[in-house]
């Protein structure tokens, strides 16, 4: 049996990130080895086994945590994004997935939300003050949060600096990045379907 994959796709229809390299190993018996790397980033990461698809597009088992923050916050979020990537989190981050010129960026951002599995509201002075995108964005993700009927959709606060906790996000559990174990919990939370080595 011969399948053409012409298209990669992740859970809800999105496309995959640009930073996004896949690579595929038939292992006989209708399963296939998928492996998955960011270009920043050396490392492979295997997934559990996949079977062939009968169709031309491939769906990867991948869950997506949507970035929200400040951008005076930049640095923090980044840093900590990319430590999440290199733990196999597949992240939106509009940094890497926002290109110059894109029509409507609010309605991007809203769509990237709402296709997400996962959001991950970066919470600082600077957030609680925001009366920006942010602002919008977390306004959002609380309207998908309310309306989402998944049990494993996850908003996921993540605690920058000494602030006390908004009222609107006082019902879920965050994280405090001062804590170290914050990458621990947050990976228990959005850890992707890794084989085990």
């Amino acid at each position: 049996m011969t399948v053409t994959i012409s298209n990669i796709e992740l859970p809800n229809g999105q496309t995959p990130p640009p930073n996004f390299q896949v690579k595929l190993t038939y292992l006989g018996d209708q399963k296939l080895k998928i492996d998955y790397k960011f270009q920043h980033n050396d490392r492979w990461f295997e997934l559990i086994q996949h079977a062939v698809p009968t169709q031309q597009t491939l769906v990867i088992p991948l869950k997506t945590a949507f970035v929200c923050y400040n951008k005076k916050n930049i640095d923090q979020v980044f840093e900590i994004t990319r430590t999440l990537n290199q733990h196999g989190v597949l992240t939106w981050f509009d940094e890497d997935n926002m290109v110059p010129g894109a029509v409507s960026p609010k309605n991007h951002i809203r769509n990237g939300l709402e296709r997400s599995d996962h959001i991950l509201i970066f919470l600082s002075k600077e957030a609680i003050a925001d009366s920006g995108m942010q602002k919008t964005e977390m306004e959002i993700a609380k309207e998908i949060y309310s309306t989402k009927a998944n049990p494993n959709f996850y908003i996921v606060p993540i605690i920058l600096d000494d602030i006390e906790v908004p009222d609107d996000f006082k019902d879920i559990q965050y994280v405090k990045k001062t804590d170290q174990r914050w990458l621990e919990k947050v990976l228990r939370t959005i850890k992707p379907p890794l084989k085990e080595s």
